[in-house]
């Protein structure tokens, strides 16, 4: 299958976005500083356009569209599309937002690419063939003692999520260096590049994971539940890295 028609639909969400006004159609959603933008819907409809335009039968999940899909883990043909994940970060012009758009064949993550239009960097994967940046190979991390690596985890737009992922970070003796960045498909990015080194997250969704889950396998990350089972991108609770950081997240949080 050829992706480069999603590619430059991804590169034209990113342009549009990156010369938005962040207050345009601001809409203030439920849950805490959770926002959509004029800026949202347009990536979004460029995203869809291309999508609908070279592969008419698939189907299409998005973050600020309603989805009527029955099984989404049966579907032979499935996009997911996230916007633009940071939203908050866009709206104060903080620069770290990601546009995501995964392929997923009967719940298997095949391909994605995830853009950053303020920092021009355009993360890529499909299955079996590595994970990039800008055409440049990456790979996750090689650090061993999660003492000594940095973690990665975000906030959630409503309170219990919150609280639940920093009881975890409590849970982790001695305290390892923790970054809150506001965009989960970045996150997994990072740690696919080797800039950080576990992501854990307790309130994922299924429009960001399946890009984030390719890249990351393809950099050579492990991905599993917080109790150490395998699991697919309809999980809300994942933890990525290297698999010696991940083993040893999980044993620290099941004590």
């Amino acid at each position: 299958m050829k992706f480069d028609p999603i590619k430059d639909a991804i590169l034209h969400a990113g342009e549009t976005v990156r010369k938005a006004k962040p207050e345009e159609g601001l809409v203030v959603k439920e849950g805490r500083l959770n926002f959509v933008t004029a800026a949202d819907f347009e990536s979004e409809r460029i995203l869809k356009k291309a999508i609908k335009k070279n592969f008419p039968t698939h189907l299409i999940l998005s973050e600020e569209t309603d989805s009527d899909i029955k099984n989404i883990l049966a579907a032979e043909h499935l996009w997911a599309i996230d916007p633009i994940d940071g939203t908050s970060n866009f709206r104060f012009s903080r620069g770290y937002v990601g546009i995501s758009v995964g392929y997923v064949e009967k719940g298997i993550p095949i391909a994605g690419f995830i853009y950053n239009p303020f920092t021009n960097e355009l993360f890529h994967a499909q299955k079996g063939e590595g994970a990039f940046v800008n055409d440049n190979p990456i790979h996750v991390g090689k650090v061993a003692d999660l003492a000594k690596a940095t973690v990665l985890t975000d906030n959630s737009y409503d309170q219990e999520g919150i609280r639940q992922n920093l009881t975890m970070l409590v849970k982790l003796n001695p305290t390892p260096w923790v970054l809150i960045r506001g965009s989960a498909v970045l996150a997994f990015c990072d740690i696919s590049a080797g800039r950080a080194d576990l992501y854990f997250h307790c309130r994922l969704k299924a429009w960001e994971n399946p890009t984030g889950f390719i890249i990351a396998k393809e950099a050579g990350a492990v991905i599993k539940g917080w109790q150490g089972e395998a699991i697919n991108f309809l999980s809300p609770k994942a933890v990525v890295g290297n698999e010696v950081l991940v083993d040893q997240f999980i044993e620290a949080i099941n004590k």
